[in-house]
């Protein structure tokens, strides 16, 4: 895919060093080439074409007669779909601003240098080329990760590196200056307001979301995994004349992982009562998972917690060598219409969080002193505290014992942040405030960058029709209990398509994709050994105690979820802070002391 790298110079900085400073980002891009430079004023401008010419950038410039300031806009993504990343170059030559609309796969990334510039880029790995500095770990990034599996905007877990989020707009202004706003030419995740949502408007909205895509259809195939997700966008894309040339199917080949090949069984069903070819892609469980796991962090902007990001890549692997080049899938449903674990826990007591804070405390005591157990501890604990709170500890990852023994990690922002997507979203309903963090966290910034990932890589794009800009809209807007009815999971598409689907899929319970976490993380104890003992090294024991990650890493006993969620951030930090820099990893290791922040200077 196409990529932008840029720097605003500040006031006394010379061109020649501005343009040098943009040449190494440049460099730290693999798999693209030069396409435009762009120069107005104070700020410079690459953009960049990739080998399988995915998402090419637009460039359009406006003259002051056709504009009432004369600009020049950058543009990559579809912008008609929500999906685009712009940058404008105003004539004054003083402010670029960068937008990221609602659905765009990848977030604008900047920082500001030592020497006053500020240097942008959606491409990580471009921004921390450009530093005139050592990046080190930030402390509000890593309890974002380590507790909600993605880090949301602007946050990341480089310390001095920051983001766009969905929908929003960020000002650059050669003074060293940024401002963030939350108005875009484009649309937010909305608030909630009154209103209905049917299950007719809801199959309405996906058939037109399928039938504005046709462009896509031709030559185009279909990831199955059984589920009702990607069965209806199937079953759609059969009944508007639409249909995938094949369907591809995972599955594993040793008998001994029988049990993650439920979906596969699923999915021959499906794709026998449409009458799709089926391709199956075979997942050995003795994949090379290290040198899978290190290509693919390598091209990652930030470190992936989905374990499916291995098989994903297999299957767009599979359809790039029979020349498929888009894929459907049925990504987005759940964080629309499913209901988060967190809301079978909160949902009976929704109405007590209406209830003043110092009632529910004292009742939390009460709660503590009647029963006295370690299971009515923790529910004292959700009766104690606000909404956002106890929203938080249900969706975390890790619990208050397993964070205090990684190190002294700031909860605050994170706390602040569910607050404010509450206030923001008037979300007031524990599955709704559910959803809206599961997509600004998870959906937003790991499962499409991670399409976007494996499209750069194979190019092969996932297109989903839930993931369409009207969609999302629509079903964001209503209360949670609209489009998330009580029953069945997902009654609303199960009610809107029930004639479309197999009833063997309707009554299937929802299941994810299978991967055998604990035995591929089983089978890189050495790997993960080295790398705990490079970023102890590099990086010290003041903010993660490593012996303590190695420990979860290595304990079998430990949930596969969180091994493979530390493992890919031990990885993606080797890859993109120690071993990307000049540093020999080797000669860190020599050194039996932590090195000093004057030797991490110099790195």
């Amino acid at each position: 895919m196409s990529a932008l790298v840029g720097i605003v110079r500040s006031p006394g900085q010379a061109q020649e060093r501005a343009e040098t400073t943009l040449l190494r980002g440049v460099r730290a891009l693999r798999g693209v080439r030069y396409g435009t430079e762009l120069a107005v004023g104070n700020v410079n401008l690459a953009v960049l074409e990739d080998d399988h010419g995915i998402c090419p950038a637009r460039v359009k410039k406006h003259d002051r007669r056709s504009s009432a300031n004369g600009r020049v806009d950058v543009s990559l993504g579809n912008e008609e779909r929500g999906e685009a990343l712009r940058a404008i170059l105003f004539s004054t030559g003083e402010e670029v601003a960068l937008e990221r609309q609602l659905l765009a796969r990848r977030p604008f990334y900047f920082a500001r240098r030592q020497d006053g510039a500020l240097v942008f880029s959606d491409r990580v790995d471009a921004v921390l080329a450009m530093l005139d500095r050592s990046p080190g770990l930030s402390p509000a990034g890593l309890a974002f990760f380590l507790t909600q599996y993605g880090v949301p905007a602007p946050w990341t877990v480089v310390e001095g590196i920051w983001k766009i989020g969905p929908g929003r707009r960020l000002a650059l202004r050669a003074g060293g200056d940024f401002r963030i706003s939350d108005n875009v030419t484009g649309a937010a995740l909305p608030h909630v307001r009154a209103g209905k949502l049917t299950p007719d408007e809801v199959r309405d909205l996906v058939r037109k979301a399928l039938s504005e895509r046709a462009d896509l259809a031709d030559g185009a195939g279909i990831l199955l995994s059984g589920g009702l997700d990607s069965t209806i966008v199937l079953a759609q894309l059969k009944d508007l004349d639409l249909p995938p040339e094949r369907s591809y199917i995972l599955r594993y080949t040793d008998p001994l992982f029988d049990r993650y090949d439920w979906d596969a069984r699923y999915a021959w069903l499906v794709a026998w009562k449409f009458g799709l070819d089926i391709e199956n892609v075979a997942i050995d469980p003795g994949v090379r998972v290290r040198v899978l796991l290190n290509r693919l962090l390598g091209q990652a902007n930030e470190p992936v917690a989905d374990p499916a990001m291995i098989p994903l890549y297999l299957a767009a692997k599979a359809a790039a060598q029979q020349e498929i080049r888009v894929l459907w899938d049925g990504r987005g449903a759940d964080e629309l219409f499913a209901a988060p674990h967190t809301n079978a826990n909160l949902d009976p007591w929704y109405w007590w969080f209406l209830a003043p804070a110092p009632v529910r405390q004292v009742a939390g005591r009460l709660f503590t002193t009647v029963f006295g157990k370690p299971g009515s501890r923790k529910k004292a604990k959700w009766l104690a505290e606000d909404l956002p709170t106890s929203v938080f500890w249900q969706e975390s990852v890790f619990g208050p014992q397993e964070l205090e023994k990684l190190g002294p990690l700031p909860l605050e922002p994170v706390l602040e942040y569910f607050e404010g997507l509450r206030r923001r979203g008037r979300e007031n309903h524990p599955g709704g405030l559910a959803q809206r963090t599961e997509w600004e966290t998870w959906l937003a910034e790991q499962n499409q960058p991670l399409a976007e990932t494996v499209a750069r890589m194979t190019g092969v794009q996932f297109h989903s029709p839930f993931l369409d800009e009207h969609i999302v809209l629509r079903a964001m807007g209503v209360p949670f209990r609209e489009r998330v009815p009580r029953g069945p999971n997902k009654r609303i598409l199960r009610d809107a398509f029930r004639n479309d689907v197999p009833r063997e899929v309707l009554r299937r319970r929802k299941r994810g994709l299978g991967t055998p976490v604990g035995w591929w993380v089983q089978e890189m104890q050495e790997q993960v050994r080295y790398d705990v003992k490079l970023l102890r090294a590099t990086f010290g024991d003041d903010l993660l105690r490593w012996n303590e990650v190695e420990r979860f890493l290595t304990d079998v006993r430990t949930e596969p979820v969180i091994r493979w969620q530390l493992l890919s951030l031990v990885s993606w930090l080797r890859l993109h802070l120690v071993e990307s820099r000049s540093a020999s990893p080797r000669a860190i290791l020599r050194s039996e002391t932590v090195l000093s922040p004057a030797r991490k200077e110099s790195l």
